[in-house]
C-alpha cells in the first residue's frame, strides 16, 4: 500500500483492518503528517494477553480524533519472522527449545474501527496522559522499539518483552495512570516461568526513550526543512510570476507606445495633406489665355 496514501491509516468499507510493520507503518505516518492522521491521539492502552491458551502477549491502543466520534483500535504486537532463514521456529509463546533461539522479530500493528475484532485479557490498563502522544509520536515509539532490538529470541526479546518494554517507555515519556486487572500477575509470564528480567527491561526502556527521543528530534529537523523548502520554492515561483508579468507589461507597454507613435504620424500626416488641399482651393484655377499675344515690336 502506497504510504503517502492517506487510506494508510484509515481503514474503510472495503479494507475494514489494515495491517502493516511497524516500520512500514512508522513511515508511512511521518510521510501522511499534514494529511489529519496526526490529529488522533493515544487515549488508552490496555496490556493484553491472548484467551486461546498461547499466552501471547500483545497491547491494544484506543486512539480518539476530536473531529470524528468513532474510537480507533491499533493492536502492537511481536512475531516471529517466520520468512527468516536463520531459525525454523514459529512463535507459540512457547518453551520448546528450538535449533536456533533467534530469528529476525516480525514486529506488527493492525488498526481497526472495530472494537470486538479480537478476544482479549487485559491485564494492566493506562490512560490520563500528561500529555497524551499522538499518532506520530506513538509512531516513532514503536519504531525505536523495534530497532532497538530487531531480534525474537525465545527467552529475552519475544512478545512479552516488546509489550513490556513499549509500556514502560510509554509510561516515562507521557506519565498515565495505571490500572491494573486481576489477570494481572500473569504478565510477562508462560506458566509460571518470568521471561522479562526487570533490570534488563528498565536498561532497554532507557535506550527505547532515548531512541526515540532522537528520532522525533530528526523528524521535526526534517520538517522544519521541508516547510522552509516549500517556502522557498513558493516565494520564488511567485518572483517569477512577478517577473514575467513585468516583462509582459513592458513589452506590452513597448508596443502600446509603438502603436502610439504611428497613430501620431498618420494623424500628421493626414493634417498635412488636408492643409495642402485647402491651400489650394484657396488659390483658385489658374489663368489661361486662348491666344498668345502677339510681339510688339518697339519704336525707333
Amino acid at each position: 500500500m502506497d504510504a503517502n496514501n492517506s487510506s494508510f491509516f484509515m481503514p474503510d468499507s472495503q479494507q475494514p483492518s489494515l495491517k502493516h510493520s511497524v516500520l512500514q507503518w512508522s513511515i508511512g505516518v511521518q510521510n501522511t503528517c499534514g494529511s489529519g492522521a496526526e490529529e488522533w491521539i493515544v487515549h488508552r492502552v490496555e496490556h493484553c494477553k491472548d484467551e486461546n491458551g498461547k499466552t501471547h502477549e500483545y497491547l491494544r491502543f484506543t486512539l480518539r480524533n476530536p473531529r470524528d466520534p468513532r474510537p480507533l483500535y491499533l493492536f502492537a504486537e511481536r512475531m516471529a519472522d517466520k520468512k527468516s532463514t536463520t531459525s525454523s521456529i514459529a512463535h507459540k509463546s512457547t518453551i520448546a527449545v528450538p535449533s536456533c533461539a533467534t530469528t529476525s522479530a516480525d514486529d506488527q500493528i493492525l488498526i481497526t474501527f472495530d472494537e470486538r475484532h479480537r478476544q482479549r485479557d487485559p491485564m494492566n490498563v493506562m490512560d490520563h496522559f500528561s500529555p497524551p502522544p499522538t499518532v506520530l509520536q506513538l509512531s516513532l515509539l514503536l519504531k525505536a522499539t523495534s530497532e532497538s532490538q530487531p531480534n525474537y529470541n525465545v527467552y529475552a526479546s519475544q512478545c512479552f518483552w516488546f509489550a513490556a518494554a513499549v509500556w514502560g517507555a510509554l509510561k516515562g515519556e507521557f506519565g498515565g495512570e495505571e490500572k491494573m486487572a486481576g489477570t494481572i500477575s500473569n504478565r510477562s509470564k508462560f506458566w509460571n516461568f518470568t521471561l522479562v528480567e526487570a533490570d534488563r527491561l528498565g536498561v532497554a526502556v532507557g535506550t527505547i526513550r532515548q531512541k526515540y527521543r532522537d528520532s522525533e528530534a530528526a523528524f521535526r529537523v526534517k520538517q522544519r526543512e521541508t516547510v522552509d523548502a516549500k517556502k522557498r520554492q513558493e516565494e520564488e515561483e511567485k518572483r517569477r510570476l512577478i517577473e514575467q508579468g513585468r516583462q509582459a507589461g513592458f513589452q506590452e507597454g513597448w508596443q502600446e507606445g509603438r502603436d502610439e507613435n504611428h497613430r501620431e504620424v498618420l494623424k500628421l500626416k493626414n493634417e498635412l495633406a488636408s492643409r495642402d488641399r485647402e491651400i489650394e482651393r484657396l488659390r483658385g484655377p489658374s489663368l489661361s489665355l486662348p491666344h498668345p499675344l502677339p510681339q510688339v515690336t518697339p519704336c525707333r
